[in-house]
């Protein structure tokens, strides 16, 4: 794989369209939640073009260790997200999850 996959304007603005649509429903239930819409889908989007740039020069730079390191970086990031919000969990859960979260 050589050429990065290409995603229309059309497309990448149907995205957003649809998160205002969901904003439209926020409002019309009364959902008082709309600025964390908001920051969550600027994060989205910055999340996404720097998982792409990644990517790229893993797919560019036929190595195994980046492809490793990736998915290392990647789980690690996801036990952290997950224990960082449930500090009140005793250390041999904790140990459980990660390893739930490794496997």
């Amino acid at each position: 794989m050589r050429t990065a996959a290409q995603i229309n304007i059309a497309n990448f603005f149907l995205i957003y369209a649809l998160l205002l649509i969901v904003l439209c429903i926020m409002k019309k239930c009364k959902i008082q939640q709309s600025k964390l819409l908001l920051l969550g889908s600027i994060r989205m989007t910055i999340q996404l073009m720097l998982a792409g740039f990644v990517l790229m020069y893993i797919f560019e730079h036929d190595h195994p260790i980046f492809t490793f390191l990736y998915i290392v970086v990647m789980v690690g990031f996801a036990i952290h997200r997950v224990l960082s919000r449930n500090p009140q969990l005793n250390k041999r859960f904790k140990i459980i999850i990660a390893l739930s979260l490794a496997c």
